[in-house]
């Protein structure tokens, strides 16, 4: 009996394996496409930040502008994921053996790893744009 049935599933175990495999490198390429962009719109702003600087605003407040500003575009970008992340999962949902289709826990991981990778990519432009000497930047 074993056997008729797991014969008789192995093809959606086939297509979820196929699903999830997909789904992780899709996963990768977003986390490496959302920290380039974060990491491209703060070293962007280089320039900015050291005339700031030198102008006399404080590190935190430079931080805090930074930070304000990619945490909206975050925010934008974890409501729109979310929303059509639960349409694609309900969609696809009849192809999922033994899941569920929307599980929070998932849907959950997937914006935190996100939002850690665009918050790790403004890491490095930041602490770059705070070590920009002042008088070099209102030179340029």
């Amino acid at each position: 009996m074993e056997a008729v049935v797991g014969r008789s599933v192995a093809a959606p175990r086939f297509l979820t394996a196929v699903l999830v495999s997909f789904a992780t490198v899709a996963l990768i390429l977003a986390a490496s496409g959302v920290g380039g962009i974060v990491m491209h719109a703060v070293a962007t702003r280089t320039r900015e930040i050291g005339v700031r600087r030198s102008l006399g605003a404080p590190s935190r407040s430079v931080v805090r502008l930074v930070l304000g500003q990619v945490a909206g575009l975050i925010a934008l970008g974890v409501v729109l994921g979310l929303g059509l992340g639960l349409a694609g999962s309900r969609a696809l949902g009849q192809f999922a053996f033994e899941a569920a289709a929307s599980n929070p826990w998932r849907l959950g991981l997937v914006a935190v790893i996100l939002v850690s990778s665009a918050l790790l990519a403004c890491v490095a432009p930041l602490v770059r744009a705070l070590r920009i000497d002042p008088i070099r930047a209102l030179r340029h």
